[in-house]
């Protein structure tokens, strides 16, 4: 098993469950409640909840994950609670007691639920206006704009010329999207916007785990906020 601080940084991914959550009160009575997960690690999981739990409580989680489906029951410590605008309760909880067996269980389906999200998202793009600092094949650095970003590709509009094949460095520091881009691509598509600038589709070659996990989030919430004005 790992310590406390190592456990902070298992990999993360968004995923929703039914979880059954079993309290105990102060009194000693049980109370079976049904949450819904909004992510999950090998480390712990955070839950959406409209009862209200106590920083430091303990509870009994279960739910089935992985592919096929596995059920698993597991003792967790509530860390941290957010209230919500909509009166329910944002609760991180930890998993301070896994065994060896079950902790490579659950980063396997942690794993494996990274690859479905990013199956299942390659193609939605969120859309963005962030300031990009560009570098063409080595070059010297030039100014871009993001318009749309995906796991796999980001749109820009900029002055400089650009053709399909071009290798371009590109780097994006945004608090609220809460991740530093910082990438190779490859132009695979240009055109113009009628004033004069390119528009442009760079693909990533690589991205690291976290980098691509965070804009998988993001590009989900987008699309789930998307779906909810329709």
């Amino acid at each position: 098993m790992v310590g406390d601080e190592e456990r902070r940084e298992f990999f993360r991914v968004m995923v929703r469950l039914a979880i059954s959550c079993l309290t105990v009160d102060g009194d000693g009575g049980a109370h079976l409640l049904a949450v819904r997960s909004v992510d999950l690690s090998a480390g712990g999981v955070k839950i959406v909840t409209e009862h209200p739990l106590d920083p430091g409580q303990e509870v009994r989680l279960s739910f089935q994950v992985g592919d096929p489906p596995e059920r698993m029951r597991l003792d967790s410590n509530v860390s941290r609670i957010e209230q919500l605008a909509d009166g329910f309760h944002m609760c991180a909880l930890e998993f301070p007691h896994l065994d060896l067996s079950r902790e490579k269980r659950l980063v396997q389906a942690v794993f494996a639920q990274e690859h479905q999200n990013a199956e299942r998202h390659a193609q939605v793009r969120m859309s963005v206006w962030e300031r990009l600092q560009c570098v063409l094949d080595g070059g010297e650095p030039f100014a871009a704009h993001a318009t749309a970003l995906s796991s796999d590709d980001v749109l820009v509009v900029t002055r400089r010329q650009l053709r399909a094949g071009d290798h371009v460095r590109v780097a994006m520091t945004d608090a609220t999207l809460g991740f530093d881009l910082d990438a190779d691509t490859l132009v695979v598509a240009t055109g113009g916007d009628g004033r004069g600038a390119v528009t442009a589709t760079l693909q990533f070659d690589s991205l690291d785990r976290v980098t691509r996990a965070n804009i998988l989030r993001h590009v989900m919430e987008a699309e789930r906020r998307a779906a909810a004005h329709e």
